[in-house]
């Protein structure tokens, strides 16, 4: 059965007078008292990592593995082995559940190869590149691995003059 307050929303007659009124002031009284008070911030609720889920920057680092192997600009040993050390990071990456030294490296590194695969200008390229230092020095004593894995990646793009 359709109210009559129902009927004029759906384009019917008006509604009898005072009837909506009565259920606009009921849905703000319901919803004050659902509310948090104000000033009080809700605590947020972020989900817990999977151990083996891929997380976004292991998305990232796949796909730009991918397309690192058809950047021409580059050399073909140099693209074979810049792939290969971002597989190994996204493989490290998976192992567990990624700390967030690890998740800043990889965003870093992520970052820097792009510049380098898209051939951005040579200041974007310095600018990634220095952020990338900083990640290494920050995640070395706590994610050795990793940090090795990134350190011969930047090493490799030294040598190519990047």
């Amino acid at each position: 059965m359709i109210s009559s307050a129902s009927r004029s929303f759906a384009g019917a007659a008006g509604p009898e007078p005072g009837r909506i009124l009565p259920i606009v002031v009921a849905f703000e009284v319901q919803t004050r008292r659902l509310a948090p008070p104000r000033g009080h911030l809700a605590m947020q609720e972020h989900p817990s990592k999977v151990e083996g889920a891929v997380t976004p920057a292991v998305d990232h680092i796949e796909v730009l593995a991918q397309r690192l192997r058809d950047a021409e600009h580059l050399g073909p040993d140099a693209r074979a082995e810049m792939a290969d050390l971002l597989r190994s990071l996204a493989l490290e990456l998976e192992r567990g559940e990624p700390s967030d030294h690890e998740e800043h490296l990889a965003h870093s590194t992520v970052q820097l190869v792009r510049a380098v695969s898209d051939r951005h200008e040579p200041g974007l390229i310095e600018a990634a590149r220095n952020r990338l230092d900083e990640a290494i020095t920050k995640a070395e004593a706590k994610s050795p691995v990793a940090t090795d894995i990134v350190a011969r990646l930047a090493d490799l793009l030294a040598g190519i003059g990047i």
